[in-house]
């Protein structure tokens, strides 16, 4: 999420976001043919605008928090199989239609009910207790999936794996990756060791937000995505500022009440 607004920025078990600031294209005609066509599919299908994408030697970053690795991305996150979304055009930005809260391509595989949390063992003791924080308040909203702390230093297939990075931007507090397209949970989640210091409500929103997209929840009321439909009148159609999807990190409070309805709209249980 951006740490730009406010300089605002898992017991010993085991946070699209994280966001930065838009990184300009890098010239295409200097890219390789596969980084055209994964711009291209990226901005076509997920929406992302081009300026928001950018590449590194291993992965595509997306609005900062948003990470796609290069291996495997056509059969992660290409058009391959039945668990796939087609993304709405995006929306004019600013307009009243942007003020919904949106989902990615794919979503997880409701029948794996358990979601692991993988903490490496170089993830600090408070950013522990900020993932363990996390892993109850999403929890308490008794919805399709339960949350279970591990740790191991060893990715875990199926689980969100956290571990630390030294040399993120300063302005990304953290970043995680979408569901894929065998219904998987996003795998990772990269929290940025320059904000070790931040405040622990900010670090139990940063770690909620990235599990958010981890799910398949993208950012709210920013027009892109695939709209979250079967949820309230009231969520359809106004702004939800202290969405904990908002692409920003604030102090935790609670879950709004269409942060409620957009997972129960995703994960009936």
């Amino acid at each position: 999420m951006k740490n730009s607004l406010l300089l605002l920025a898992t017991a010993l078990l085991f946070i699209a976001n994280a966001c930065q600031k838009n990184n300009p294209l890098t010239d295409t005609n200097t890219e390789s043919a596969e980084t055209q066509n994964i711009r291209a599919y990226l901005t076509e299908t997920y929406g992302f605008s081009p300026e928001s994408i950018e590449e590194t030697a291993d992965e595509f970053i997306v609005e900062g928090d948003q990470v796609f690795p290069k291996a495997n991305f056509w059969e992660d996150y290409g058009k391959s199989s039945p668990n796939e979304f087609f993304v709405e055009p995006a929306h004019a930005e600013g307009t009243a239609g942007d003020r919904k809260h949106y989902r990615s391509s794919y979503l997880v595989n409701p029948a794996q009910k358990i979601i692991k949390l993988n903490v490496h063992s170089s993830v600090p003791q408070s950013w522990r207790w900020a993932i363990i924080a996390a892993l109850v308040e999403w929890n308490a909203l008794d919805g399709r999936f339960q949350f279970e702390g591990m740790n191991s230093d060893l990715p875990v297939d199926g689980a969100i794996n956290f571990r630390m990075h030294d040399l993120l931007p300063e302005d990304v507090v953290a970043r995680g990756t979408y569901p894929t397209s065998n219904g998987k949970p996003g795998n990772l989640i990269e929290i940025n060791s320059q904000h070790n210091y931040m405040l622990h409500s900010r670090k139990i929103f940063a770690m909620i937000h990235e599990i958010g997209h981890n799910i398949g929840l993208r950012h709210t009321d920013d027009g892109l995505g695939t709209l979250i439909t079967n949820v309230s009148n009231t969520c359809k159609n106004n702004a939800d500022h202290n969405s904990v999807m908002q692409p920003y990190v604030d102090l935790w409070d609670d879950f709004t009440t269409c942060d409620k309805e957009a997972y129960e709209a995703l994960y009936p249980n």
